[in-house]
């Protein structure tokens, strides 16, 4: 029996793949830009992996895309590209 992939939390795939079909896209043409291979960008977009900051960097530009909101969608911080630390049992709510 074969592991299923994890997802990635986040909604950057789906944003990527949005961004890629708006500006008439195809995979190979945006591996071609950047490349990066067609099957990365594919699990890319299926939430399947997340892009270290360079390769993140390298498809925001060939999209035309803002890299500081694509940060934002993948829940990573805009000043340095890394995700942010998380505290177990951390609720996320108001620091009173």
């Amino acid at each position: 029996m074969t592991a299923s992939p994890m997802r990635t939390n986040n909604d950057l795939g789906p944003t990527l793949r949005r961004i890629r079909h708006e500006q008439g896209m195809t995979q190979a043409a945006l591996s071609e830009a950047t490349g990066i291979q067609v099957p990365y960008i594919s699990k890319v977009e299926n939430g399947l992996e997340a892009p270290s900051f360079p390769k993140l960097s390298a498809l925001a530009e060939a999209l035309g895309a803002d890299l500081e909101s694509l940060l934002v969608t993948a829940g990573r911080c805009v000043h340095c590209g890394s995700y942010p630390a998380r505290v177990e049992g951390a609720d996320d709510g108001p620091v009173e």
